[in-house]
């Protein structure tokens, strides 16, 4: 079959960013591939967009009704025609290297079924940084699991997994929808669990824009809490006797993070903070557990990121945000002076960029 890996951008009402990520695919170093952008039924510009690249490699496919990303990511898998699938998004951007890497990688080890980057940046900086040929490990049965669970949790770019499909149909291995947002990772350890072997680096081989609209920031507390619930009941299946007290910890600082981030818009009520609380009863109750120092630093980083931004956006005036900073201080929560004098130049700085 060639050319041996096909590329799918899947998209949904991300038309500006768009652009940059089929240019980012364009400009691999590895050029042997088909490249097919997967429209989720967008209701902004993105056909204009894939329209003026004037590339005979690229191919345009609109679902009519939204499918949902990660139904999106099957599709696309099904859709291959090639020995190896990328699934990437329509807000990411690839360093030059990354397909090279990731199929050289699949080329050499026979056995491997998936390849990926470990970690992600953010979209800040100018240049790619990172080496053009990535080291990483081979996870044979189990260990990625086992791994997974030892750094206590595992940042995988997901827009990095690149699959050998013919693996995946003899195992029959799918991206699960009813898993959540957690289902990148999920897959990773459930192929790994059959016996599938995983290529992982932690050189950076993708930039990450988080926009405000990514999957991770729209899915919400709850959402995730029960998707890496599900993930933790897998990895506990593979690693039955793992120590999770890392794994754990890890991830309720992460849910908080998450349940407080709509602490500081202008409608700040004190059901937002009822449910901050709720989040963590409910978090402890599993295990994930929370103290009073990390709750109040969750709260004051979500009050301060999202207070400032908004008044970066101009939809916020410095006395509003004196209002909310004063409702925040009657539940308990007062902000040091340095630290608020910290976030607001941090979040000039990178308004900067």
């Amino acid at each position: 079959m060639s050319p041996r890996i096909t590329v799918c951008i899947v998209t949904y009402n991300q038309a500006p960013m768009l652009g940059e990520a089929i240019q980012s695919v364009l400009d691999q170093s590895y050029r042997d591939m088909d490249v097919v952008v997967l429209d989720d039924a967008s209701r902004d510009d993105t056909p204009r967009v894939v329209a003026s690249f004037m590339d005979d490699r690229v191919k345009y496919i609109r679902h009519e009704q939204n499918m949902g990303a990660v139904n999106n990511w099957n599709y696309a898998i099904d859709l291959a025609e090639t020995e190896y699938v990328n699934v990437f998004h329509g807000d990411d951007r690839m360093f030059p290297w990354m397909i090279e890497n990731l199929v050289d990688v699949l080329d050499k080890n026979e056995n491997a079924a998936i390849a990926a980057s470990a970690q992600t940046l953010i979209m800040n900086s100018r240049r790619a940084p990172g080496k053009k040929d990535a080291t990483g490990k081979i996870y044979k049965r189990g260990d990625f699991a086992e791994e997974f669970i030892k750094r206590g949790c595992y940042t995988i770019s997901a827009p990095s997994i690149t699959v050998r499909k013919r693996c995946l149909e003899k195992s029959g291995l799918r991206y699960r929808p009813e898993i959540g947002p957690a289902a990148d990772a999920y897959f990773i350890a459930e192929a790994n669990k059959e016996g599938l072997d995983v290529f992982l680096t932690d050189a950076p081989l993708v930039e990450w824009r988080r926009h405000g609209q990514n999957w991770t920031d729209t899915s919400g507390f709850v959402s995730w809490f029960e998707s890496v619930r599900k993930l933790e009941n897998l990895l506990k299946e593979i690693r039955p006797r793992a120590d999770m007290s890392l794994w754990k910890s890890n991830y309720a600082k992460w849910f908080l993070e998450l349940a407080t981030e709509p602490i500081g818009r202008r409608t700040l009520s004190d059901e937002d903070f009822d449910f901050v609380e709720n989040c963590r009863e409910r978090a402890t109750e599993a295990g994930y557990v929370v103290s009073d120092e990390e709750l109040a630093n969750a709260v004051l980083k979500g009050f301060l990121r999202t207070a400032i931004k908004e008044i970066g956006k101009g939809k916020g005036t410095l006395a509003d945000y004196k209002i909310r900073r004063r409702k925040i201080a009657r539940r308990g929560f007062k902000i040091p002076k340095l630290k608020e004098i910290a976030w607001f130049l941090e979040y000039a700085v990178l308004k900067r960029r």
